[in-house]
């Protein structure tokens, strides 16, 4: 079991090298997500393969991503924040969206995330 400074810690590696990181692969998300992960995002419900593919998919029209972590609580196995996600598209439109999330971390990668994104207007 994780610290909360290291949970805290994976959680932001982990984020850098794939949701930031916009050359990501598969093989990177796989670096830090189990293959049995489940992703409820909005109500949707992904698990590995389509969360990945949905990721890489929002890539291939971004030109660039940056989150700012307004809260980052972590307790046990679980890392929940607050942050602000902004997008900037290839065509130039922006976008900025609010996000809760919940991570739970097991054996150094994620296995369950909730996510709820409210578009800043």
């Amino acid at each position: 079991m994780m610290t909360p400074n290291e949970a805290k810690a994976f959680y932001k590696e982990a984020f850098a090298h794939t949701v930031l990181k916009m050359q990501s692969t598969k093989e990177d998300y796989a670096n830090y997500f189990s293959k049995d992960f489940v992703m409820t995002m909005d109500g949707n419900t992904y698990h590995f393969d389509e969360y990945v593919q949905f990721m890489l998919d929002l890539k291939n029209d971004t030109a660039s991503v940056d989150i700012k972590f307004e809260n980052m609580i972590a307790e046990s196995d679980q890392v929940a924040t607050s942050h602000v996600t902004h997008v900037i598209k290839k065509n130039g439109e922006e976008f900025s969206l609010d996000v809760l999330s919940l991570f739970k971390i097991q054996n150094h990668k994620f296995i369950a995330g909730v996510e709820l994104t409210l578009l800043q207007t």
